[in-house]
């Protein structure tokens, strides 16, 4: 950026994106500086190097503002809710949480239900099985089946995504 460039000779591009042309680093400077901005190197390695004439100032306020957006829509499109039952949940209960699942997955967010099986409900895999295939019946409207279901020791785990 202005005195800090080392090259004798540099292309100009204005601040409105023209190619203005081949000219000294000095004659640059100084039609940089006649417009109250600073020259800045954007691409260093051709020959001669490349420099636009920019409020450098502005230039990374924007750069931050652009970083700071991307990372703020990449963490909420990761975002995964997460929802605990068990299998012998009450009718009351199981509405509630199933509304819950669907308002996530309508404010775009991913939702994970796990599924506790307390006890000897276990030894009764068809009951875990048919309450596994009712709650995804109930959001396969809302949301798409991404994952699952993962049948470990005593717990189903559940996916979805919002359908797009």
């Amino acid at each position: 950026m202005n005195e800090r460039i080392r090259a004798k000779e540099v292309r100009v591009i204005g601040e409105d994106g023209k190619q203005i042309g081949v000219m000294g680093l000095r004659e640059a400077l100084q039609l940089a500086y006649g417009k109250g901005l600073d020259l800045v190197e954007v691409a260093p390695d051709v020959d001669p190097p490349v420099c636009k004439i920019m409020d450098y100032g502005r230039y990374k306020y924007e750069q931050q503002r652009k970083a700071k957006d991307a990372r703020k829509k990449q963490a909420s499109a990761s975002e995964i809710k997460e929802m605990q039952m068990k299998v012998g949940i009450g009718e009351h209960d199981y509405g509630f949480k199933i509304r819950q699942l669907r308002e996530f997955l309508e404010g775009r967010k991913r939702a994970r239900v796990f599924i506790k099986v307390p006890g000897r409900l276990g030894e009764h895999p068809e009951l875990v099985d048919k309450f596994v295939k009712r709650i995804i019946s109930e959001l396969e409207d809302i949301g798409v089946l991404e994952q699952g279901p993962v049948f470990e020791e005593k717990m189903v785990s559940i996916t979805f995504a919002p359908r797009k």
